[in-house]
């Protein structure tokens, strides 16, 4: 069966296949790209929490979910309920990530090209779209926003959290987290499917530092609340290995599009 398109939200949708992960991170809708496209992003949402309850009232939740999501998924296909705990038919290799302790830095000090502007002001909405792919110097900082040409967010200055930069070019924790994602699958045969379910272990592996507590949590969203905001490299939030929903997002939408996958990333103002 071909995956004819994927969206993350800071969870996720997907027609024809369905992902959850503890915290609601990732999930995904089993409805057509027709459906998908009438429909508004609060009724998605409305959607996903219907069938993320529907699903829990079948399946207990402890055998969903691990405590931080990151193995322990289910996956649900149009043919069917899939479960993949920890399943990984790929060994990637994630020695690139060093846990270096997370830097923010003030808006600017990262390059930003006109284009990248354009881009960053043109999708600062609650949804980016398939076919789009995120040029280097990329920022997002949520819904609303609009970047001057030093890449502060002049529309949403109060907003307390960081601006997150997507750049292939200068970002080498993103670079060569691509490199080792597409290595991986290399030689392996796998379906758009099967693709699709390991770039979820890839990911969660990557934002799932060990061992981790609620005050590294804490301690992490304190380091994102800044006014005004400051911004950091997408690589930065994966090598600290703390992120949350909007990064992973970020980075599914990126290994898609280097992969193939048709995927768009649709937000929200909770995460």
């Amino acid at each position: 069966m071909k995956i004819s398109n994927v969206s993350f939200i800071n969870i996720c949708k997907v027609p024809q296949f369905r992902g959850l992960t503890g915290g609601g991170n990732y999930s995904s809708m089993s409805l057509s790209q027709e459906a998908l496209n009438a429909m508004s992003t609060k009724d998605i949402f409305a959607y996903m929490e219907a069938q993320t309850a529907a699903t829990k009232a079948q399946i207990p939740p402890k055998d969903l979910y691990s405590l931080y999501g990151a193995e322990h998924r289910l996956f649900i296909f149009e043919d069917g309920v899939e479960p993949y705990f920890g399943k990984n038919t790929v060994d990637f290799n994630f020695d690139f990530l060093t846990r270096k302790p997370l830097e923010l830095k003030e808006a600017g000090a990262h390059g930003f090209s006109k284009e990248a502007r354009e881009q960053s002001n043109t999708f600062a909405k609650d949804k980016i779209p398939f076919d789009v792919k995120l040029t280097d110097g990329f920022r997002w900082h949520g819904t609303g926003s609009v970047f001057d040409g030093k890449g502060n967010d002049t529309a949403r200055s109060d907003r307390k959290r960081e601006i997150i930069i997507v750049d292939r070019k200068n970002d080498e924790i993103l670079t060569k987290a691509i490199e080792n994602f597409k290595k991986g699958l290399e030689g392996k045969g796998l379906s758009e499917k099967q693709t699709a379910v390991q770039m979820f272990y890839f990911i969660d592996k990557i934002f799932n530092r060990t061992p981790r507590s609620d005050d590294d949590f804490d301690n992490f969203a304190d380091k994102m609340r800044h006014t005004p905001p400051k911004e950091v490299l997408l690589g930065d939030i994966m090598n600290d290995g703390m992120g949350v929903c909007r990064h992973k997002s970020m980075l599914a939408k990126v290994l898609s599009d280097e992969v193939g996958i048709r995927m768009s990333v649709m937000s929200n103002e909770k995460h």
